[in-house]
């Protein structure tokens, strides 16, 4: 009994640990066919704007500030944001990180498991 739980407790360590080392897809190889804007671009068209999505409106300062409307409550958040080597958008708020990538026609936004939102830039 003892040996058959620890074999399955070592196959089920085992597992996880091949599951974490899988590579994950880029983003590009998730969308192929989609260009998307590069560190310089991002920060360019999201600095001084606001962006329409879903479920918020955001408002992208100088110097890495950003507030957040959620329409979904009515309530504004502070946040950060940071654009990343590769393009990636991080927005921080207290318990959360969403990470963006932005089309570069500038009306899509995609998210890291390749799902794409419409936005809108006011």
């Amino acid at each position: 009994m003892k040996k058959s739980a620890l074999l399955v407790f070592v196959l089920f360590s085992l597992l996880c640990g091949i599951t974490a080392c899988v590579q994950s897809k880029s983003i590009h190889e998730l969308n192929p066919g989609v260009s998307f804007m590069g560190k310089e671009e991002v920060t360019k068209f999201l600095s001084g704007s606001k962006i329409e999505g879903p479920g918020a409106i955001v408002t992208y300062m100088e110097g890495g500030k950003a507030d957040i409307f959620v329409k979904k409550n009515g309530k504004n958040i502070n946040a950060t944001w940071k654009v990343q080597d590769d393009g990636m958008v991080e927005l921080i708020t207290q318990g959360r990180k969403d990470r963006n990538y932005y089309s570069a026609d500038g009306i899509t936004a995609y998210g890291l498991d390749g799902g794409s939102s419409a936005i809108q830039k006011k």
